[in-house]
């Protein structure tokens, strides 16, 4: 999968019948814009701690509905109306948040931003030659 951006009309697009009802009513797309950009923002955090990053403000298709879920649960908590947070969001969250940790862990691999999936870096680490041998101990 390639590298998206998220928009309003992707965020938009995840709401429910009555979670868009309550957005449009409040005009939040300014407050909307804001919380893509803060939660792009971090989710590029969480990745660039195993992975390169692509240019811009994209993250990993890979977690594009992980972008959504944090986006509207944050948009929508920042509503008058608290009962559009229902236990099943809460929990689809909270699940979003531990899939973040796992990418910034490798434990949940993401495509690198050349496209290749890293789930994890390698970086072979060389010395000098060794000082303390079986010879240069002899006798201690």
């Amino acid at each position: 999968m390639a590298w998206t951006t998220i928009t309003a009309s992707d965020v938009s697009a995840s709401f429910s019948n009555s979670e868009k009802a309550a957005a449009d009513a409040a005009k939040g797309d300014d407050k909307l814009g804001d919380v893509i950009a803060d939660v792009v923002d971090e989710i590029r955090g969480y990745v660039a701690v195993k992975n390169r990053l692509a240019a811009g403000a994209t993250i990993p298709g890979r977690l594009e509905s992980t972008a959504l879920i944090i986006i509207r649960h944050r948009f929508l908590s920042s509503l008058p109306s608290s009962a559009l947070i229902t236990e099943a969001r809460q929990l689809e969250y909270n699940q979003a948040i531990e899939r973040l940790k796992n990418v910034a862990k490798g434990l949940f691999a993401v495509e690198d931003s050349d496209g290749t999936e890293s789930p994890s870096r390698v970086e072979i680490a060389r010395s000098r030659t060794a000082v303390a041998t079986r010879t240069t101990l002899k006798g201690f």
